[in-house]
């Protein structure tokens, strides 16, 4: 997939007993907001998360060797996402930083920033609002308030390449380990990147085919083990203006889908409450009213359809590009917007949008471990099977990976903001929703 440099962009800057109170005080804490657990998939291997490399502390990260610092800068990321949304379920996260993923290329001229987002969907467990929709694992937690499959919910590869001194990678552009948005010459935001990432992996992507597979052509979604093909609960909100009737993309048919998923500027955000929230702060990128969701002619496979489109304004951590205006240390700007929509609950004090100006909205709370813990698995209430028979996108999907294209000259003034991916990590492989 490329991406081309948007030359519009800015320069980044980047009278009750006391037992009673203490009762209901700790349910308030745990749904403030949403714990984590992140599996550092580097341990043991002296590199990534655990490079043992020396470093110097830089801008509120107090890290002495690379892989500590980029620990540090990761965990800051998870809470930033995590701090906004309610879940009494932990989120789970698989993560590493390696500089021998053969999915993370790394040349002179062109690099893949980054893969990451859900590690699949699922549908029809108990507490689920809608039954024709799937939804990411970590909100599917939060909604059934357990977990209902036992395994990681998002996951996040990032290239470690960017860190080998002899690599000639992006020019010796480097990841900026600092907690305070501001990379220098030649670097690249690494919590930013992290943060635009886990917000796909919360269900920020729309899981459209839009480059035919063996089963599925473009416009297709992924089959349940029955043959059902369903949106995701994201992409149930995405109109097409230009179609009759302006329907919902999820309610016309595969080959509607498969012409609409390029049709700029019409392809929009379909929320009365986004929308009318949003209506005295974006002041460019509507179309009839509605926010633009990402539909270029040429199709980005892995990017279109799962952003915002670069014509909004103010710029937002969700667009393909990054911008000074879309720090992620102000709040998450339209992000909001959407996780409410899809179901999230969100935090005491976090609106749409999220522009507040505290970079921790809630007590999120988690660290690294090197397994997760086995927990019960909620079943299904029809059946008493586990609704954890989901589907892993493939990589010619909404939402896919952070590539600069090969060939095109880096700037380090202008980086392109990582996208993420479903299924394109470290093995390419096919499963079905159940």
């Amino acid at each position: 997939m490329n991406f081309q440099h948007n030359s519009r962009r800015r320069p980044l800057v980047w009278a009750v007993g006391f037992a009673v109170a203490s009762v209901l005080l700790g349910a308030w804490h745990s749904a403030y907001a949403a714990d984590f657990v992140i599996r550092n998939l580097d341990a043991g291997r002296g590199e990534g998360l655990s490079d043992a490399r020396r470093a110097t502390p830089i801008d509120d990260n107090p890290g002495t060797t690379l892989g500590e610092q980029r620990r540090i800068a990761l965990r800051y990321a998870v809470q930033i996402v995590t701090s906004r949304v309610e879940s009494a379920v932990p989120i789970r996260i698989d993560a590493s930083v390696d500089p021998n993923n053969p999915e993370l290329a790394c040349r002179r001229n062109g690099a893949t920033l980054g893969v990451g987002g859900a590690t699949n969907f699922t549908q029809g467990f108990p507490g689920a609002p809608r039954d024709d929709v799937v939804y990411p694992l970590a909100l599917a937690n939060a909604l059934a308030g357990r977990r209902v499959a036992d395994t990681a919910d998002l996951r996040l590869f990032m290239n470690g390449k960017l860190d080998v001194p002899a690599n000639d990678c992006l020019r010796g552009a480097r990841w900026y380990y600092g907690l305070r948005g501001t990379p220098g010459p030649n670097q690249i935001d690494f919590v930013a990147s992290v943060v635009h990432e886990l917000i796909h992996g919360m269900g920020f992507q729309s899981i459209i085919v839009l480059r035919e597979q063996d089963d599925t052509p473009v416009g297709g979604y992924p089959a349940f083990s029955d043959g059902r093909r369903l949106p995701s609960v994201f992409g149930r909100y995405i109109q097409d203006l230009g179609a009759t009737g302006q329907p919902r993309l999820s309610a016309q048919s595969r080959s509607q889908r498969a012409e609409a998923v390029n049709d700029a500027p019409f392809i929009v955000w379909s929320s009365a409450m986004t929308n009318a929230a949003t209506s005295n702060f974006v002041t460019q990128g509507r179309q009839e009213g509605r926010l633009r969701i990402y539909a270029p002619v040429v199709i980005q496979p892995a990017s279109t359809l799962s952003h915002w489109s670069p014509a909004v304004e103010p710029d937002q951590i969700m667009e393909p590009f990054q911008s000074v205006e879309a720090s992620v240390l102000d709040g998450i700007g339209l992000a909001s917007c959407v996780l409410s929509d899809i179901g999230w609950p969100l935090s005491p004090g976090v609106r749409c949008p999220d522009t507040q100006s505290a970079t921790i909205a809630g007590p999120a709370d988690g660290d690294f471990v090197t397994a997760y813990a086995t927990t019960s698995v909620q079943r299904r209430a029809n059946d008493g099977a586990a609704p954890s028979d989901t589907s892993d996108d493939d990589d010619d999907s909404g939402g896919g990976g952070c590539t600069l294209a090969p060939g095109q000259p880096f700037d380090p003034i202008w980086w392109v903001m990582c996208v993420m991916a479903l299924g394109v990590l470290i093995h390419r492989r096919r499963s079905r929703l159940g």
